[in-house]
């Protein structure tokens, strides 16, 4: 069945999307695509689309961030933000501090300013500047944001809202956003040359385990895969599960519930034990 609920004029799209891997939503939170999407959200779709384009998936680079951060301090975090921060595409609001804003709903013309830095992290050079488009309302958009619509109206990834407006500060929708991604991955070509993949992650063969505090159980690496069990919350105050994610060299990732049960709840549901003691099997085969 299909997972989401879209207007009858996006669903071919998000589907397209959904089958390319364009949307990122590894936790299941996305449903009902109609609603304004925010700054936080609109930037981890963007930044998978840029992981995607140097043959990465941006789920497994998380985790892989994540758990390496937490072996030093339990308290480390690391997103598909903070990815998209990393790679300039989320920035902050002007005000000269690093408050990125990410749960406020996003303008379209923050959305246009956003797509143009993720066609720049895909492209080997800078693009041509263009005339500057004769939206009606092209007063009411920002100057930091003439060029960026400029460019995403000439591209055609963004377009008016009709009556010759831009509607700069107007709410940009979810489903607005992946038809946006997808026309971005669709019209122009990657073009990566001569870039350093930013997604590129040696390994580090090793075995790792961190206290019960961290989100992290264990991590294994190998030269050709990563395993880690990371805590992944189901609700209530301490019920919870957490899955075992073998992510590959290209960063997917497959994940595996952990198979033990500790008890369970008709109310609140099951909680999975945690893997504790963790060892590996002489040669290193097995965990």
């Amino acid at each position: 069945t299909f997972p989401y609920r879209t207007s009858d004029w996006a669903r071919a799209e998000v589907g397209q999307a959904a089958e390319l891997g364009l949307i990122y939503d590894p936790y299941g939170h996305f449903s009902d695509l109609r609603s304004p999407i925010t700054r936080g959200d609109f930037a981890s779709n963007a930044a998978a689309l840029v992981a995607r384009g140097f043959g990465k998936d941006l789920e497994g680079y998380v985790l892989i961030m994540r758990y390496r951060g937490q072996t030093k301090d339990p308290a480390f975090t690391y997103s598909a933000t903070d990815a998209a921060a990393d790679l300039g595409i989320l920035q902050g609001r002007g005000d000269g501090t690093q408050d990125y804003d990410r749960d406020a709903h996003i303008t379209r013309q923050e959305a246009a300013a956003m797509l143009a830095r993720t066609y720049r992290a895909c492209q080997s050079t800078e693009p041509d500047v263009p005339e500057l488009v004769s939206f009606t309302d092209r007063e009411d958009i920002a100057d930091w944001a003439l060029e960026d619509v400029a460019l995403m109206s000439r591209l055609g990834i963004m377009k008016g809202v009709g009556d010759g407006r831009f509607d700069p500060l107007g709410d940009y929708t979810q489903e607005q956003c992946i038809l946006s991604l997808l026309r971005l991955y669709e019209g122009v070509p990657f073009d990566g040359a001569g870039r350093e993949n930013p997604f590129s992650i040696r390994p580090e063969p090793s075995f790792l385990y961190t206290e019960y505090q961290s989100e992290l159980c264990f991590a294994l690496e190998s030269n050709d895969y990563y395993i880690c069990a990371m805590l992944n919350p189901t609700g209530g105050w301490s019920f919870s599960s957490y899955d075992i994610c073998v992510i590959g060299e290209d960063l997917s990732v497959r994940k595996y519930k952990t198979p033990i049960i500790s008890h369970s709840d008709s109310f609140r549901g099951v909680e999975y034990a945690r893997p504790e003691y963790s060892a590996l099997s002489e040669g290193g085969g097995k965990l």
